[in-house]
C-alpha cells in the first residue's frame, strides 16, 4: 500500500504475506509522525487482521509501533 500526494510517493507499507501466517511491515520512517505510516498500517491490518505480524525496525523508531500496538519480541 502506498500514499501519494499528487504524484509523489510520501508514505508506503510493504506487506509480504500467505495470507494465514506471516506478514511484514516496512514503514518510511520520515513519514511515520505524520499519521500516513498510522493510516497504512491500520488498513493493512484491517486487512489481515487474524495474521502474525513482524516489523523490522531500530531502536530509535520502536515506540512508533508500539503507539500502533506492537510489542517487542527477541
Amino acid at each position: 500500500m502506498s500514499a501519494w500526494e499528487n504524484e509523489r510517493l510520501i508514505g508506503a507499507v510493504r506487506v509480504l504475506s500467505d495470507k494465514m501466517f506471516r506478514s511484514i511491515i516496512y514503514v518510511l520512517p520520515k513519514f511515520q509522525n505524520k499519521g500516513i505510516g498510522k493510516e497504512l498500517l491500520k488498513c493493512c491490518i484491517e486487512h489481515f487482521p487474524n495474521s502474525e505480524w513482524l516489523v523490522q525496525t531500530t531502536e530509535i523508531v520502536s515506540s512508533y509501533y508500539e503507539k500502533n500496538g506492537f510489542k517487542h519480541y527477541f
